[in-house]
């Protein structure tokens, strides 16, 4: 198989990069090897990850407030990691 430049990259390779904030981050959490699949398989691609607070992922967090509580967390526990009110978990457990 042909090398590519992405063969030639090494993780010190990013530092360089002024533009490659969002990459280093990448490496940082994920290592090296993630930076370079998704360099290889989605280039030039712009990802959006939401935070815990967006709206978007209320299905999803819902459904954990509901197993974390029947795991038996405090109320107060669910709410603090989810960023979450503790009014707003007793919300959804009501279901509302």
């Amino acid at each position: 198989m042909e090398k590519t430049l992405i063969d030639y990259l090494d993780e010190n390779d990013i530092d360089l990069m002024p533009e490659a904030s969002d990459m280093r981050l990448v490496r940082d959490l994920c290592g090296f090897r993630t930076v370079e699949q998704l360099m290889r398989t989605i280039p030039g691609t712009s990802i959006y990850i939401p935070s815990t607070t967006s709206r978007s992922l209320d299905v999803m967090i819902r459904r954990v407030v509901r197993e974390m509580r029947n795991e038996g967390c405090s109320i107060k526990r669910i709410a603090i990691s989810i960023g979450r009110s503790e009014g707003w978990v007793y919300n959804v457990l009501r279901g509302k």
